[in-house]
């Protein structure tokens, strides 16, 4: 078999976060990012913000301007941040 269709490891041991050709594509909130990271809004804004962590703006909600973090962004953060 080909390596084609696996998928990457896993970078948390709480909640698998896995990377494969769709999933690259999946678009998170801020809430689904600080659970998987495991910090409050404010870290992940901070992170978006300063441009540590890749986001999109997408326009005004009810508590300001929406977010979304592609997953493989993400990843990425993810990896950089290892010790």
């Amino acid at each position: 078999m080909s390596g084609h269709g696996q998928q990457a490891k896993s970078l948390s041991s709480d909640k698998e976060l896995k990377i494969g050709r769709e999933s690259d594509l999946e678009l998170l909130t801020v809430g689904e990012v600080k659970e998987i990271l495991k910090v409050c809004d404010r870290t992940v804004y901070k992170y978006l913000r300063s441009g540590e962590l890749k986001g999109t703006k997408i326009g005004r909600g009810k508590s300001g301007v929406q977010w979304r973090i592609h997953r493989k962004d993400l990843e990425d953060f993810m990896n950089g941040r290892k010790g």
